[in-house]
């Protein structure tokens, strides 16, 4: 049992109303991958998504529909409490996280070539 259940249970002892139990939550989720921009022509620059970009509370639509389409999109997004081991496997030449890192930026560039 932790603290805030042992403080519960004293509370309900006392006879005290109880609070609600706080609504679980998806985890928050950092993006590791390159900078990814949509830009048609003529028209500003958006992005989908940046480096290091942290969610909280789930991932947008659109960025689960790109995660669907390109497996290697979706192994760059990590726990937060992850982040730190997972930079420092990108860092590493020879990792799978950094080629899934690179074929990403790849893509990106082939995309705005026109490829």
């Amino acid at each position: 049992m932790d603290a805030i259940e042992a403080n519960a249970d004293k509370t309900a002892k006392k006879g005290r109303p109880q609070p609600a139990p706080a609504a679980k939550t998806a985890e928050s989720m950092i993006y590791l991958g390159p900078t990814i921009t949509d830009k048609a022509p003529g028209s500003m620059t958006t992005f989908l998504i940046r480096h290091g970009t942290i969610f909280k509370n789930g991932l947008p639509a659109d960025v689960v529909e790109r995660q669907k389409k390109h497996p290697e999109f979706d192994r760059l997004f990590f726990p937060t409490n992850k982040a730190v081991t997972a930079m420092v496997e990108i860092s590493k030449a020879d990792s799978p996280l950094r080629k899934a890192c690179d074929d990403v930026a790849r893509a990106r560039f082939a995309r705005r070539k026109g490829a």
